[in-house]
Formats: structure tokens, sequence, C-alpha cells
């Protein structure tokens, strides 16, 4: 009887130790790559998610960049240190001054040569000057002198208004590539006190 359980014994072999022993161990077993799969995909979502972090930060840099750095603003000009005196030839005014151009962004501006034309406060004509042509940095401000021989209006109260016009043609250069044209109105009030040749109330709008 002994010999007949052994023969069937051996008829049967043991299973393996890596084979599971029971169904629990067999759910454990089988866990084990759905929880690695899963672990998986939590790392790729985070990967996911900060390469769209990066990406949006990227482009946000980009836009406030173009924003800043690639947005061409028109400068301003301006009329200062005017200063008038008796013309060498005739009953005449002697104008001398500064044009100032004031560029406000981040690339050089650069203008053309423009005549200014000055006249009274009935719109008549007083004389006119050259504006030459100049560049101006980046942030900065450029100053060109100006000369001008205006006639002398006869008023009663000794005071006379005038009025000075220009436009300056230029063009902001962006990384030496871009060129974005702009056009600088310069447009000035003043008083002057022809008794004094003084200069009064000089305003730039």
């Amino acid at each position: 009887m002994e010999e007949k359980y052994n023969h069937q014994a051996q008829g049967y072999p043991l299973a393996s130790p890596s084979m599971p022993r029971s169904d629990q161990e067999y759910t454990t077993t089988n866990y084990q790559p759905s929880q690695t799969l899963a672990k998986w995909k939590k790392i790729r979502l985070r990967r996911l998610a900060y390469l769209a972090f990066v990406a949006s930060t990227l482009a946000t840099l980009v836009l406030v960049i173009t924003l800043v750095f690639f947005r061409a603003t028109t400068p301003r000009a301006r009329l200062a240190d005017v200063e008038l005196t008796g013309a060498a030839t005739g009953d005449g005014l002697r104008l001398t001054g500064r044009v100032s151009v004031s560029n406000r962004n981040f690339a050089r501006y650069e203008f053309e040569s423009s005549l200014a034309t000055v006249r009274a406060a009935d719109g008549m004509y007083a004389g006119r000057f050259v504006i030459h042509d100049e560049h101006v940095r980046a942030r900065s401000t450029a100053r060109v002198y100006v000369v001008a021989d205006l006639s002398r209006p006869s008023t009663v109260n000794g005071l006379s208004d005038y009025r000075v016009e220009s436009r300056l043609k230029g063009r902001v250069r962006i990384l030496r590539v871009f060129r974005r044209n702009r056009l600088t109105v310069l447009n000035c009030t003043m008083t002057v006190d022809l008794t004094t040749n003084g200069v009064r109330n000089l305003r730039c709008y």
C-alpha cells in the first residue's frame, strides 16, 4: 500500500517554489505588475505636467520680450533752451535753441532732416529752421542745435505768441534687422517779450 502511494506521488511532482501556493498569493503576485504600471503612469503624468509648465513659462517669457523689446513707440520731440537776440540784419529776431528727441524704445531711432515752421498767433509765417538728421540711442535723448531768423511782429503790449511745428520722419531699428517707421511731431508754443527778447510759457505738446 505504501509503495502504491509513493508511486502515485512520484507521478505528480511538486510545483516549483516560484509558483503561487494559494489564491491569495496568486492575487498578490498578479497585483504587482498592475501596481508598477500605475506607478509609471503617475511618473509619466508628472513629466507631462512639468513639460507643460516649462512650455507655458517659455511662451510667457517670449511674449513679454516681444511686447517690451520689439514694440516700437513714437519718440517725443521738444524745443528747449530757447534764446532770442536781435537779428544781424534788419529788424527781426534771431532764435537759437535745441530740439531734444527722447527715444523710449529699447532700440536705436534714426530720423531724417526736416524743416520746422514758426508762425505768429494769427497764423502768419514768421520763419523756419532746419532740424538736422540724427540717431538716438536706445532709452536716451539726442539734442540738435537750431537757429532761425524771425520777423518781428507789431504788437501793442510788446508780447507776441509763436507756434513751432515740424514732423520728423524716422525709423526704429530693432536688433538691426527689423525697422518700424515712426513719425515724431514737434508742436510747441511760446510767448516772446519783444521789449526784453525774453521767452515765456514755452510748452510742447
